[in-house]
């Protein structure tokens, strides 16, 4: 946690963050960094290139300029069309040409607008299918705040208050992951969701188990462990 005003900060944080993670990653390990427009920099490409040599997925914006077949210009003038994506290989990126990386612009049938992506995989196939799975951590964010514990209105400033919320946050998040996985395996996800589909995610099932258990007179289990028995029963999808 820093103090600093709302909205993107400055890609020495990100890397400053990054160093502190990259000791705890097995050197043997595949890692694949997925990102929004803060991780596009020249700065972040760069880092990545000469220290920890991960692939990485990261969203651009419209107006970055990529260098191909000898002209510069912005992605934007890609003739992407809803329904087409369109991948440039061997690509330098911004003025600084750097690279080779590949862009992508993908205009899927239900969004309003293209997105941009670079990346430093060989196959654009598997860079978008990697990137897909940053939306997953969206509903981390809305589970965290707005959709599950109001972190945000804390009221707190100081960042290392801050930092010790996050951790607890954490915690319980996986702590209600926990429960919502219990509450499918021993069938009682009908006295909690009592629809024929499952609408509410494994957290909201967890926050809701662990408002009832209480009123049943039932204990409350603790465990942040998902063991074989939750993670592959055939109840969850």
């Amino acid at each position: 946690m820093y103090r600093g005003k709302k909205g993107h900060t400055t890609t020495a944080r990100h890397i400053a963050v990054l160093e502190l993670v990259r000791p705890l990653i097995p050197s043997d390990a595949e890692v694949i960094l997925l990102g929004d427009g803060e991780y596009d920099s020249v700065g972040m490409l760069q880092w990545i290139e000469a220290h920890a040599r991960w692939h990485l997925v990261v969203r651009t914006a419209q107006n970055s300029l990529v260098q191909y077949g000898g002209h510069l210009f912005p992605l934007s003038d890609l003739p992407v069309e809803p329904g087409i994506s369109l991948t440039l290989e061997n690509i330098g990126f911004t003025a600084q040409d750097c690279g080779p990386l590949l862009a992508l612009a993908c205009w899927e049938l239900d969004c309003e607008d293209p997105i941009y992506l670079i990346s430093n995989l060989d196959d654009a196939k598997m860079a978008l299918k990697y990137y897909k799975r940053r939306y997953r951590l969206e509903t981390l964010f809305s589970d965290k705040k707005s959709r599950g514990f109001p972190i945000h209105k804390s009221h707190l400033s100081l960042p290392n208050r801050l930092s010790r919320l996050l951790l607890a946050a954490s915690l319980a998040f996986i702590w209600m992951i926990y429960l919502g996985l219990s509450a499918i395996v021993t069938g009682q996800r009908t006295l909690i969701d009592p629809t024929h589909r499952q609408d509410k995610s494994l957290f909201r099932l967890g926050l809701d188990w662990l408002t009832h258990l209480p009123k049943w007179g039932q204990p409350i289990p603790l465990s942040f462990f998902l063991s074989p028995d939750l993670l592959f029963h055939k109840s969850v999808r």
